[in-house]
């Protein structure tokens, strides 16, 4: 299985959405959430900076960094499973990391 990623028009503030969780009750959804198209398929994933380049948003495609910034916030994905999926060859295809160092075991593959 792999996974075809949409990008969505849409950004969070990680720290608006942990101060929202902190008070969320079963059952509720934080008000980021409300509004929100839910994917038929898949999950909505937030949270990812990049490293040397940046999301433009209003042409939704990657573009150069901006000066100075050097981690730039990427918007929100619906990430689609699909079986026997393959990108487009124009599509940017880069590795994901849990944190910024870019050594050890991956604690996904266990390579």
């Amino acid at each position: 299985m792999t996974f075809h990623f949409h990008p969505l028009p849409h950004f969070r503030d990680q720290k608006e959405v942990t101060a929202q969780m902190a008070d969320l009750k079963f059952g509720e959804e934080i008000e980021l959430d409300k509004g929100l198209s839910t994917p038929e398929y898949g999950v909505l994933v937030h949270g990812m900076f990049m490293d040397g380049f940046r999301w433009d948003e209003k042409e939704m495609v990657l573009t150069d960094s901006i000066k100075g910034i050097m981690n730039s916030p990427l918007c929100m994905f619906n990430m689609e499973p699909k079986m026997d999926f393959v990108p487009d060859e124009a599509d940017y295809i880069a590795p994901l990391y849990k944190t910024s160092a870019r050594a050890g075991v991956l604690s996904t593959t266990g390579h």
